[in-house]
């Protein structure tokens, strides 16, 4: 038996081991509440729109088709006011695919540049769209804005098929928003 054992982590009476774990522990808690108080403020509502709100609202929400060019100019065409904006228009596409940087999100500045030419004013609620089988772009364009403190970002429940369901006009002119003057901290 070591005459050491049980003074090895004593530092003047205190037990640095124990106070190790204390402070682990308490980090833990913390995480823990911020977490769940992060996630514990988002609901369907905070996420989401149905398509009869975005009907009543259509002219008081800046509108992001997140569809392929493809798609929003195609023969369905796209909701009124709609402008378009991929996934890639938030990332960095310079390069090859699979490549390091390539598809990373753009920095702040940039960022802040290309919200702003969307008519994005940190102000206005964003509702994003896309459609059945588009691998999620729409919740990616939100997670981005939302990364990008546009706290008012929510996607349309049901995407575009939502919308044709409830017999909402679609159009096929191509919109450009007024630019704004967005800054990202």
């Amino acid at each position: 038996r070591s005459p050491l054992r049980g003074q090895i982590f004593t530092l003047k009476g205190y037990d640095i081991v124990n106070r190790s774990v204390r402070i682990l522990l308490l980090s833990i808690a913390v995480l823990a509440l911020f977490c769940a108080s992060a996630f514990a403020t988002e609901t369907r509502e905070s996420l989401l729109v149905t398509p009869e709100w975005l009907k009543a609202n259509l002219g008081k929400v800046v509108l992001i088709d997140a569809r392929p060019r493809s798609l929003y100019t195609g023969q369905q065409g796209h909701l009124p006011g709609a402008i378009n904006a991929e996934w890639t228009y938030f990332a960095n596409m310079a390069g090859t695919a699979g490549k390091p940087g390539w598809g990373a999100v753009v920095g702040p500045e940039t960022m802040a540049k290309r919200l702003s030419l969307l008519g994005i004013d940190g102000k206005r609620p964003v509702v994003v769209y896309g459609d059945a089988g588009d691998w999620g772009q729409s919740g990616w364009v939100v997670w981005i804005l939302r990364m990008s403190g546009i706290k008012n970002a929510r996607m349309l429940d049901g995407g575009f098929m939502g919308w044709r369901a409830i017999k909402g006009k679609t159009d096929h002119i191509a919109y450009k928003a007024k630019p704004t003057s967005l800054k990202i901290a």
